[in-house]
């Protein structure tokens, strides 16, 4: 690990603070499926024509934004954002006891330009998204659980009935105009997992399975089979669309989604999921669905994973957004740490919190320590509400990690 001299590291902690502090002004708590059934709810409708198509000079702007969200510009963000009824939130959610950073149109709607959640703790190159929220009955919900089950970055919900406008330009699966469209490839996920829905009592769907599998192409990959098998494990019928099915399932086989085409021909994988209703509106099937997909895509941790890490490590604290307490736990151990250096025997480590203009505000440990787990509580009781870091430091490691008080 690099060194850094205190001055800089000071500095570090000033300039990411500064370029939160528009989120931290618009901060929630709460639970984040209530949030999107509101926004939902709020979509234009069926036949509405209230979807508003974006210029490319808008949806340049949102480039921008996005590209922001990536680079942790949460500042550039908001302030672009706003520009078009938007905001940018931090917001806890008390279920998950996750802080996402979700951009949403502020209600009533005036554009449908859809939701973007960002979890910057999310240790999967995955962007789940959600097309047609309004019209495929609670793929909303499905897809927000899916997100947060499968620890994934990105969170992708379309703002409009997918025939809100007459014209089909507000079905934001086909068209290419539009910031849903316009994140997909900005963002650029290795990999985006698309839930629809469709109703199998139709009878043009007549010996279809439960669940359609596609990439959007009629040679699909392997890994398409193992998701098939993982959702039939979970006593779903399921089928995947290829050359060899084509005339079975040829209906909801994705070859004209926009977001597949681009994946395909960018090298990023791209899965297209059809469901009929009951594998969506009942909890226990989402949860199945759930199941099969973090099986197929998440990968098991081996024992290594288990195992006490061989260097320091600074946990995040928990509650975070928090009021007056939190805990912060940290590991110090035997093993190899940065440059080589042999990290054997006792460790002297401090831990200290600093404000957003890195001065030093409490002092929570400075000792002289064995390996092993260990954990504190900081009562903020007296301390002002907003952004605060602190910093485990020992010999040449030092780990900061943010905080937020909300009282």
């Amino acid at each position: 690990m690099r060194s850094f001299g205190k001055p800089t590291i000071l500095l570090g902690i000033y300039l990411f603070a500064f370029c939160l502090d528009a989120v931290a002004q618009t901060s929630e708590r709460g639970v984040i499926e209530q949030v999107i059934n509101e926004v939902r709810d709020a979509m234009p409708g069926y036949h509405s024509e209230r979807f508003v198509i974006p210029t490319n000079t808008q949806l340049d702007a949102w480039t921008t934004i996005f590209n922001a969200l990536k680079t942790a510009d949460y500042s550039t963000a908001a302030q672009q954002a706003a520009t078009f009824g938007y905001e940018c939130v931090a917001y806890y959610d008390t279920v998950e006891v996750e802080t996402l950073f979700v951009l949403k149109e502020r209600i009533p709607v005036q554009r449908g330009w859809g939701t973007y959640i960002l979890n910057t703790r999310g240790t999967q190159d995955l962007t789940i998204e959600v097309p047609h929220a309004r019209s495929d009955t609670n793929t909303c919900i499905q897809g927000i659980r899916t997100f947060l089950k499968l620890n994934a970055q990105w969170f992708f919900m379309a703002g409009t009935h997918r025939y809100a406008n007459t014209d089909t330009s507000s079905d934001m699966a086909h068209v290419t105009q539009s910031v849903f469209y316009r994140g997909h490839v900005t963002v650029a996920s290795a990999r985006a997992i698309q839930l629809h829905g469709f109703d199998r009592t139709n009878p043009i769907y007549n010996g279809y399975p439960q669940i359609v599998i596609s990439n959007g192409t009629t040679s699909p990959p392997a890994i398409l089979t193992t998701l098939k098998a993982n959702y039939e494990l979970q006593a779903f019928t399921a089928g995947v669309f290829s050359s060899s099915t084509y005339s079975q399932l040829w209906r909801l086989g994705a070859t004209q989604n926009k977001q597949g085409q681009w994946s395909n021909a960018n090298g990023k994988a791209f899965v297209h999921a059809e469901q009929e209703l009951p594998v969506r509106i009942d909890s226990m099937n989402i949860a199945k669905t759930m199941n099969a997909l973090y099986s197929t895509y998440t990968p098991p941790m081996s024992v290594s994973d288990y195992a006490i890490p061989a260097a320091f490590s600074l946990d995040q604290n928990y509650p975070n957004p928090f009021n007056p307490t939190t805990t912060i736990s940290y590991i110090v151990c035997v093993g190899t740490g940065p440059a080589g250096t042999t990290l054997a025997g006792r460790h002297a480590l401090s831990l200290r919190v600093y404000d957003v203009l890195g001065r030093e505000v409490a002092t929570l440990m400075k000792d002289v320590v064995d390996q092993g787990r260990y954990s504190v509580t900081w009562n903020a009781e007296g301390y002002g509400s907003g952004v605060y870091f602190y910093r485990l430091e020992s010999g040449g490691f030092s780990q900061t990690k943010r905080m937020i008080l909300m009282k």
